[in-house]
């Protein structure tokens, strides 16, 4: 018998939702509406179905916030959906802070 060459499996479209303290949300730094969110998702779904999204919050953002663009994913059918904060020491750092 002969093997033949594997398939390469190629890796999930990552997308990264950024959620600001200011009520802005950014999907792949374009700003989009939370009730547009899950439409959006739905659509990149159709061409990516192993989407993966990534949610990150600034830490002043509410857990409620938070919450309905983890909902909005849900609702796109993204199965693979991650949260992430910003720590005090990375928003210093990326606000050019030096507060010790």
């Amino acid at each position: 018998p002969q093997a033949g060459a594997a398939a390469a499996a190629a890796p999930p479209r990552q997308e990264v939702v950024e959620v600001q303290a200011t009520g802005e949300v950014r999907l792949g730094g374009d700003l989009v509406e939370v009730a547009d969110l899950a439409a959006t998702l739905e659509g990149l779904r159709a061409t990516h179905p192993d989407l993966a999204v990534t949610i990150r919050g600034e830490r002043a953002v509410s857990h409620g916030r938070m919450a309905e663009i983890y909902e909005a994913c849900q609702a796109a059918g993204v199965r693979s959906v991650a949260i992430a904060v910003r720590s005090r020491a990375t928003a210093a750092r990326s606000s050019g802070s030096t507060r010790k």
